[in-house]
């Protein structure tokens, strides 16, 4: 697959290599407020949407693994960039939500690397980009 993201803290952000990388899903989900009425009913409101990713791995090599755990271990805000080269200005602040869930590609131990990174949106955006 062709992956084109960058992820890292703002303006240091470093290019997520296709090796590796088996599959990357990119989704919005709406955010609402639900509020009930003192007659039992609900009213829903919508807030806007939330940008969401999921990125999958298998044979990701040293240097990868590296630089993600880097990243899982700041516990701060990255920056995600999904098209990087089509869509240089869409970027993502994010955190990584989940745990750092990689372990050793049996039987390339030692060298290569599979596993996940869940990405969630830190701002309610008011419209889903068109890239998407």
């Amino acid at each position: 697959m062709s992956l084109d993201a960058k992820l890292g803290p703002i303006g240091s952000e470093y290019p997520i290599p296709d090796d590796g990388c088996r599959k990357a899903d990119y989704w919005f989900e709406e955010v609402k407020a639900t509020h009930e009425l003192h007659d039992g009913s609900k009213k829903f409101y919508h807030k806007g949407y939330k940008f969401r990713a999921r990125l999958e791995f298998f044979m990701m090599p040293q240097t990868t693994y590296d630089n993600l755990r880097t990243e899982y271990n700041r516990h701060t805000e990255l920056n995600f960039l999904p098209r990087s080269t089509d869509y240089p200005s869409t970027s993502f602040e994010v955190r990584w939500i989940g745990e750092f869930n990689f372990r050793y590609c049996h039987p390339y131990t030692l060298t290569y690397w599979e596993g996940s990174v869940e990405l969630e949106g830190t701002e309610i955006l008011s419209s889903i980009p068109a890239w998407i």
